[in-house]
């Protein structure tokens, strides 16, 4: 829950780096909402995009 509340914290891109790919490691644990987090943030261009992208291709696998 802490990961995915992080995913929220556009003040701080590296915060959210860190939780995407924290999400990423957690691969079958990772829950289909932080999923869908991850993809919008890796579509949104941001300086945590490409965190995001990789993170999201892990996530639920």
């Amino acid at each position: 829950a802490a990961l995915e509340a992080a995913l929220d914290n556009s003040a701080f891109p590296e915060i959210v780096s860190a939780a995407a790919l924290g999400l990423g490691a957690l691969g079958p644990a990772c829950p289909p909402s932080a999923k869908a987090k991850l993809v919008i943030i890796a579509r949104s261009g941001s300086q945590s995009a490409s965190a995001a992208k990789r993170a999201a291709a892990q996530c639920g696998r």
